[in-house]
């Protein structure tokens, strides 16, 4: 079972504000929202967007989060794989088992 690693989380915990008080979550918002126009009116904006749209095309990915983009993408793959074996399904009922005992512990300490 892997167990997260974290010895290089800061100390400090996250602060959350509003994107109006600050700069950069401004410039998420925008950059988030050019994106957005862009794939929603099939690739069509104003010439000036186009150097920022380009340069992100050359390094990275994008993708739909949307229940039926999840289902496209991952149908294949898990068609493809092989039937759990009657171990494998019960090591997978004892983690179940586990984890909603541990979940249903932390509960009582709210």
């Amino acid at each position: 079972m892997p167990v997260m690693e974290l010895a290089n989380l800061p100390l400090d915990p996250p602060e959350f504000c509003a994107g109006t008080t600050s700069v950069g979550l401004e410039l998420v918002d925008v950059y988030l929202w050019i994106f957005k126009r862009w794939m929603e009116q099939d690739g069509v904006l104003p010439s000036e967007f186009m150097p920022l749209i380009d340069s992100q095309m050359e390094r990275g990915g994008f993708d739909q989060v949307s229940l039926e983009a999840i289902i496209e993408r991952w149908t294949e793959f898990l068609g493809k794989l092989p039937e759990p074996t009657e171990r494998q399904l019960h090591n997978g009922k004892m983690l179940m088992h586990e984890e909603e005992t541990r979940r249903q512990e932390a509960m009582k300490g709210k």
